[in-house]
């Protein structure tokens, strides 16, 4: 009744940004633990201080990363999908990075260390290994 165009899409935007919401938040504990499993186990994080200091650094940096993207795509200065999906993305590749980094890079000095030792244990002629 007498809306404009613009006033539509801003509506439209702005419920798109909503219903994207609705999946966007609940998949973010998903994305959370395929950051902490790599820097649990591998021991980027070795200290309890060190870890109790990451992850609210880390909880609250995802949080006001997403409350902007979800704020830019209700406002139409984004477009609603990859303004709210952006930081469960980004959180996402960085767990990917996380999780195959140390496969090539730690393990392969692990591998390259036996190797050596398995060379110094062939070369060498005394019977006790």
């Amino acid at each position: 009744a007498g809306e404009t165009v613009p006033g539509l899409r801003w509506r439209l935007e702005y419920y798109e940004s909503m219903m994207h919401r609705l999946f966007a938040i609940p998949a973010a504990p998903l994305v959370f633990s395929l950051i902490g499993v790599p820097l649990a186990v591998l021991g980027f994080v070795r200290s309890r201080p060190r870890g109790m200091l990451l992850a609210p650094l880390l909880l609250g940096a995802y949080y006001a990363s997403f409350i902007f993207a979800y704020d830019a795509g209700r406002s139409g200065f984004f477009p609603p999908l990859p303004a709210v999906w952006a930081p469960n993305a980004v959180l996402f590749a960085t767990g990917v990075i996380l999780l195959f980094y140390p496969l090539s890079t730690a393990r392969t000095e692990q591998m390259h260390r036996e190797l050596k030792a398995i060379r110094r244990r062939e070369e060498d002629p005394s019977p006790l290994h």
